[in-house]
């Protein structure tokens, strides 16, 4: 943007808060009556704040009347008033205003273009699908941005082609917006290329996460390969690979994961997923990985086998009882007292005098969930 435009938008936008303020302090008609008015100020030779304050005021109020007029000010002398008539258009959701939006989008203010792009995103309409593919080449990064994301609105797999070239937008928000717009179209001609930017390890963050989103929608086994390498990227990116692992049902894949000593945040990723797919083929990996050296591994073991309900987890679980980390073994109480079984009863009763309150409270609770009546007479045997 330009300053000078910048500038003289922002006294605009002032402008039409103090008419909107100033109209709101005198008693004004019923609902119907307003828009009347509104039109009617809509044409006020004289003044174009009036005709910008009518053109914001008619938009919120949803009346298909105003539409024509509406569409007239698109071609207004002033800047502000094509910008707010379009926005207004846009709300009021008329196909008849689709053409004129798309008229407005050779606008020579960028302001009143990123408008009409924003309107067009708004009304379902095939007519506008080309001439928004074209704005992605607009000058402007935030038209194109605008472009990308009013694209995935309308979720039409004609715009995939030019969403994918627009990944190579020299802007990181035009990419961001064009990566996201493609998760919403959820076409498979996008597979490939949301997998290079899965793999590169210089692509912005943003754009790796809603990769991960968009590859999820379209759950083919070719995308278990590059989630799994995900994991060993940053967080953000790294749970939203672990979420769409889960969502899919991944099991085989991850388990060898849990032996990935090279990326220990790998292994615990893994863990906790295959914790809460509560598939039983995970247990013994699980149980091999109980005494890792890094202990936010051993620790997501615990927490999962406590989630797998399988007793062949009962005597490894009870061994953790003795580990020398307490966050551990407090994990180790609160997943034994998950699987129910009368084993864990006394293990459970001695671990009432650890050392460390969270797993005395732990022990406590496990033996709640075990019936405390009964493990008491067990105990006394």
């Amino acid at each position: 943007m330009y300053l000078p435009e910048l500038f003289y938008i922002m006294i605009m936008k002032v402008m039409l808060m103090v008419s909107i303020v100033l109209l709101s302090v005198f008693p004004i008609p019923a609902v119907a009556d307003d828009v009347e008015k509104w039109i009617n100020d809509l044409k006020d030779p004289t003044s174009p704040s009036v005709r910008e304050a009518a053109a914001h005021a008619l938009g919120e109020l949803n009346n298909s009347s105003a539409v024509y007029p509406l569409i007239e000010r698109l071609t207004d002398n002033n800047t502000g008033v094509r910008y707010e008539a379009a926005l207004a258009l846009g709300k009021l959701n008329s196909s008849s205003a689709v053409e004129p939006l798309i008229r407005a989008l050779t606008d020579e203010n960028n302001y009143t273009r990123l408008a009409a792009v924003e309107a067009l995103g708004k009304i379902n309409n095939s007519s506008s699908i080309e001439p928004l593919t074209l704005m992605l080449r607009d000058q402007d990064k935030e038209i194109r941005r605008k472009a990308a994301e009013s694209l995935g609105k309308l979720n039409s797999s004609s715009a995939v082609g030019s969403l994918i070239q627009a990944l190579k937008d020299k802007n990181d928000d035009v990419q961001y917006a064009a990566i996201k717009a493609l998760g919403k179209i959820n076409d498979t001609r996008a597979e490939g290329i949301l997998i290079r930017a899965l793999e590169d390890k210089d692509e912005d963050p943003r754009v790796k996460y809603e990769a991960i989103e968009a590859l999820g929608k379209i759950n083919d086994i070719r995308i278990i390969r590059p989630l799994t390498q995900a994991l060993k990227d940053v967080t953000e990116v790294r749970l939203a690979a672990a979420e769409t692992l889960f969502d899919i049902n991944a099991v085989t894949p991850l388990i060898p994961l849990l032996n990935n000593k090279l990326y220990p945040g790998v292994q615990e990723q893994a863990a906790k997923i295959l914790g809460k797919l509560n598939n039983s083929s995970a247990v013994g990996p699980l149980i091999q990985i109980l005494n890792d050296r890094n202990r936010n591994v051993t620790l997501a073991a615990v927490e999962a086998l406590g989630m797998l309900n399988d007793t062949r987890a009962v005597g490894p679980l009870i061994r953790a009882l003795d580990n020398n980390d307490p966050l551990i073994r407090s994990a180790a109480a609160k997943s034994l007292g998950n699987l129910h079984d009368t084993r864990a009863v006394e293990p459970l009763f001695q671990a009432l005098k650890d050392d460390d309150t969270e797993v005395q409270l732990a022990a406590g609770e496990a033996l709640d969930n075990l019936n405390i009546t009964f493990a008491a007479e067990s105990c006394n045997e």
